[in-house]
């Protein structure tokens, strides 16, 4: 079987690129041959090495990518593509209901047999988004053979409400054991950032990006910022980085550090993570933390499926104060391994790879 695992954002180190490489590097391959496209550019030497590890291939369109615009323009280049590299399954990955629709339409006019598609991300659920949804449905239903999510929510915001009891929620699986929490990692890790034994370390990690909101915790930053034991640290790339990073210029306990090929070693050193998202299904940096034992202060964007651990408190953005006083105060604290549920939990990346296999199994023997 040919598959290929087609990305409608670039690959850099977001969750999505996460899921799709964390599946090549654990699926048996015996019975499939599967590559990676991203309609735009790939910037990650770890996920090369993976794909190269693997023997597949990843394919760059290096098209222009403009978030918040029209993917129309992503029909030509894809259908081109699609005329050369011969597939059974394409498997699209996207937090966008366009590009999903659009790659959908192409991909079955192409010729191949069975079209996937995966939302990776909620929404705002309001009349701009409801008239999106409802303009490419019928794309949805004439294009798609199976519906996949990383959460129940983060399927209904894409799809049409007739696909809705058949979507496959698939978990954003990880490798447990490269995520447990490491003390002397953690020392190294403090050490090299001049984080004393006595600061709090508050961290976000992620694309910068509107709809993550990393404004929010630079605002709380530069609002505690004569807290000499509270630092904060944010790690990523992204159109927004730039603005951020002069947003902070004036405040030494933030600090601002590239995207990681090693991001686990930073979670050892962080002591509660926050994801202030406007919408956000389940980050995969969420579950990644969790592992590790952190702590979590998320908004209410972000689906309340991330809380596997007690140790995950949703908080309204409109709510500042809770938010400062969760940070300021220290309220939140790393638990034990002990008692971490996520270790044995359904999101082990095998158990997930299970699940994929199958489901592409099954929808190849069905000709329907």
């Amino acid at each position: 079987m040919k598959v290929l695992e087609l990305t409608c954002e670039p690959i850099l180190y977001g969750g999505q690129e996460a899921f799709i490489f964390n599946v090549l590097d654990n699926i048996k391959l015996d019975e499939l041959d599967i590559d990676v496209l991203t309609l735009y550019y790939c910037d990650s030497n770890k996920y090369k090495t993976i794909a190269e590890k693997n023997n597949s291939r990843i394919y760059e369109l290096n098209l222009d990518f403009r978030p918040g615009k029209s993917r129309s323009l992503i029909k030509k280049p894809l259908k081109t593509f699609l005329k050369t590299h011969k597939y059974d399954l394409v498997h699209i990955h996207s937090g966008s209901i366009s590009a999903l629709a659009y790659s959908a339409e192409v991909a079955k006019k192409s010729g191949i047999k069975k079209v996937v598609v995966h939302s990776h991300s909620t929404g705002v659920n309001n009349l701009k988004h409801k008239l999106i949804q409802t303009a490419f449905s019928m794309k949805f239903l004439k294009n798609v053979d199976c519906y996949c999510a990383c959460s129940q929510e983060a399927g209904e915001m894409k799809f049409p409400r007739s696909t809705w009891n058949r979507i496959n929620v698939l978990n954003n699986g990880i490798n447990i054991n490269d995520f447990s929490f490491d003390p002397i990692k953690r020392d190294e890790i403090r050490s090299q950032l001049s984080i004393s034994d006595d600061d709090y370390l508050v961290g976000h990690i992620g694309r910068f990006t509107q709809e993550k909101n990393q404004k929010f915790t630079v605002d709380i930053s530069n609002k505690l910022r004569d807290n000499d034991n509270l630092r904060f640290l944010f790690i990523g790339d992204g159109e927004m980085k730039e603005e951020l990073v002069d947003k902070s210029k004036d405040n030494r306990n933030t600090i601002f550090l590239d995207s990681q090929d090693s991001i686990w070693e930073y979670y050892n050193a962080l002591d509660v993570l926050v994801l202030p998202s406007i919408y956000e299904g389940i980050p995969i940096v969420s579950i990644e933390a969790q592992t590790n034992g952190l702590p979590i202060i998320a908004s209410t964007g972000v689906s309340h499926e991330i809380e596997i651990n007690e140790n995950v408190k949703r908080v309204d953005l409109q709510n500042i104060d809770e938010w400062t006083d969760l940070i300021l105060n220290r309220r939140m604290r790393r638990i034990d391994n002990t008692d971490n549920k996520i270790i044995n939990s359904s999101w082990n990346i095998t158990n997930v790879v299970d699940s994929i296999v199958l489901l592409y199994e099954n929808l190849m023997s069905n000709n329907a």
